[in-house]
């Protein structure tokens, strides 16, 4: 039952932003292993390499653009090449506001308008989106004045960028609901283009500096009079990495939580709960990183599973140590086909709640 109370994946480092002009799209796509080009560079292994990023006018990749994977248990690896050739007649097309000109050799690449606002890849993963794609946020009080979001697909929601309800509310909560969100799935070229700083590297580190959007969304919640215990639950044939959840879950009804499934509420009911909430308890993954929008007060309980057995996910310590909470870990203990043994978890749990006075 180990109390997790140090500061691994936090950084202090100032994060940054910069504005470029007629800014190029390299758009997403995702390579095959065996692609002979992929072979001319010694790369680590990855389930998956992955193209997407934008450079400057002259063609030099745009760092702050391309999304940093491949660390821990990511899939994913970007293998943007550094350099994009120049365009013919780049400069006279753009002057000429991209209408028709006589010359044979002027590429017609699509023109964005405005000030844009690039966010990187769109996750349709929530875990994913709450954590490294509202990172890019960190700087939304200090812009003005954007015409659009601008995003990249990526390998969810079969490669598309589909919008749901939870991304809504989440932007609305930010105030950026009223902004158009455009897809980069071609070579466009963008009028102007603010490009943050990532702020939450999957399972590296997490900048203390985005803390403020995740303050931004419960602070902007109505005052609820929902408080105490939850445990995050979800259905039992959506989850294979314990086979006994019924149980887990009385043994902690039995402590006074409230039993919680968040697929079956909305965005708005379930920030009402995180934020209200004097403890969180879940099994290691997705669910438990709504951490980030309970009180730094919080006391957050994360249950070892299948996958988890002796230790908490990066992510899960990023999301705790961010909020400074106070973040207990109980370790699998149960059968090798996912039943665990809840008379342990019994003991555990009480030691807990009674060690922290949680009530």
């Amino acid at each position: 039952m180990p109390f997790i109370n140090t500061t691994q994946y936090i950084t202090d480092i100032d994060l940054s932003f910069c504005e470029y002009q007629l800014a190029r799209v390299l758009p997403f796509t995702v390579i095959d292993p065996s692609d002979e080009k992929l072979k001319e560079t010694p790369l680590p292994n990855a389930k998956y390499y992955i193209t997407g990023g934008l450079y400057e006018k002259k063609g030099q990749k745009i760092r702050h653009s391309e999304r940093i994977g491949r660390i821990g248990g990511d899939y994913a690896l970007s293998v943007n090449p550094e350099r994009l050739k120049p365009l013919p007649l780049y400069y006279k097309y753009v002057r000429r506001c991209f209408q028709r000109h006589s010359s044979g050799n002027l590429m017609k690449y699509p023109f964005i308008p405005g000030r844009s606002l690039y966010l990187g890849h769109w996750m349709g993963h929530y875990g994913h989106f709450i954590t490294e794609f509202l990172s890019h946020l960190w700087c939304i009080d200090q812009l003005s004045e954007i015409d659009q979001i601008v995003v990249l697909p990526f390998l969810f929601d079969e490669r598309k960028v589909v919008v749901k309800s939870w991304h809504k509310t989440l932007l609305q909560r930010l105030g950026l609901s009223h902004i158009d969100i455009v897809v980069l799935d071609k070579q466009y070229i963008l009028d102007q283009v603010v490009v943050p700083e990532q702020g939450w590297i999957v399972n590296q580190t997490v900048n203390r500096q985005i803390k403020l959007v995740y303050e931004k969304i419960t602070l902007s919640r109505a005052e609820s009079n929902q408080k105490g215990l939850y445990f995050l639950s979800r259905k039992q044939e959506h989850y294979k990495r314990l086979a006994n959840l019924a149980e887990i879950e009385a043994v902690f009804e039995r402590h006074n939580f409230k039993i919680v499934f968040p697929e079956n509420l909305s965005m708005s009911e379930q920030l009402d709960i995180y934020s209200s909430a004097s403890c969180l308890a879940s099994t290691s993954g997705t669910g438990l990183h709504n951490s980030v929008f309970a009180k730094s007060s919080a006391l957050i309980i994360e249950l070892g599973d299948m996958r988890n057995r002796q230790k908490t996910l990066p992510m899960q310590r990023g999301a705790t140590e961010l909020l400074n909470q106070k973040h207990f870990f109980i370790p699998y203990q149960g059968s090798s086909n996912g039943v665990l043994d809840v008379s342990l978890l019994e003991i555990e749990l009480k030691t807990i709640l009674a060690e922290k006075e949680v009530v």
